[in-house]
């Protein structure tokens, strides 16, 4: 399915959530404690506004599933995204550590400001996160991109983790590899790799070695799904 398919398909946060936060605060807070699953997308600030309200209430979450697309924009001379959205995006990820119930994270089709990345791994790789599998498919990483190889060094809950649709350059290669290297926790990192030339088929045949020998990685090259 294509990306653009994906988001048609997905409801936004605000059409989700909009009706929770405006019927009050008192059904607001037992309506939310019923959510185990949520699946949305945020494409504006509004949809940042209301899911950071609901999230903090949904303290029996266990799996949270969203995109952004295009909320965050890159600083120009002309635009840039305001203090408040990256307030509010604080408040979206910091259902991650406040959380305990909180297992599952899948983040997909999202591109995501440098500031707005270097808040989510902060969330990921704190000591209160306990997720046991992570989803980031389709994710544009930003220039910071070690940050989030190192979540899988701080967090010892993490079992799986997938990388689908990850366009990883060289350098990225290098941190995930010694990443892998570092810790033994993850059980399966299913991701798609672009390796195509020589170099890359051994960055490809670096990261084979680097996983744990009871680990369960997928490689997959011009749609060939191999496991390791």
């Amino acid at each position: 399915m294509a990306e653009s398919e994906r988001l048609r398909d997905r409801q936004t946060a605000a059409v989700l959530l909009l009706p929770v936060r405006d019927a009050g605060e008192g059904f607001a807070q037992r309506a939310t404690a019923f959510f185990r699953d949520l699946n949305f997308s945020i494409m504006n600030d509004a949809d940042l506004a209301v899911s950071a309200y609901c999230l903090k209430r949904c303290s029996g979450l266990r799996t949270l599933c969203f995109s952004v697309p295009d909320v965050f924009k890159e600083e120009t001379a002309e635009s840039s995204t305001p203090n408040s959205s990256f307030i509010r995006w604080h408040h979206v990820c910091s259902v991650l550590t406040t959380n305990e119930n909180l297992r599952e994270l899948r983040v997909s089709d999202s591109h995501l400001h440098r500031v707005a990345f270097v808040i989510l791994c902060n969330q990921l790789r704190h000591p209160s996160c306990h997720l046991q599998k992570l989803h980031m498919d389709n994710v544009c990483f930003p220039c910071e991109s070690w940050l989030f190889f190192d979540v899988l060094m701080r967090s010892p809950h993490l079992r799986t983790r997938s990388l689908s649709g990850a366009a990883l350059s060289r350098e990225d290669v290098k941190l995930l590899c010694e990443a892998l290297r570092t810790t033994c926790s993850l059980e399966e990192l299913p991701y798609v790799s672009a390796f195509t030339s020589s170099a890359d088929l051994a960055s490809e045949r670096a990261v084979r070695l680097s996983i744990c020998p009871r680990s369960s990685c997928f490689l997959s090259s011009r749609g060939k799904r191999n496991p390791l």
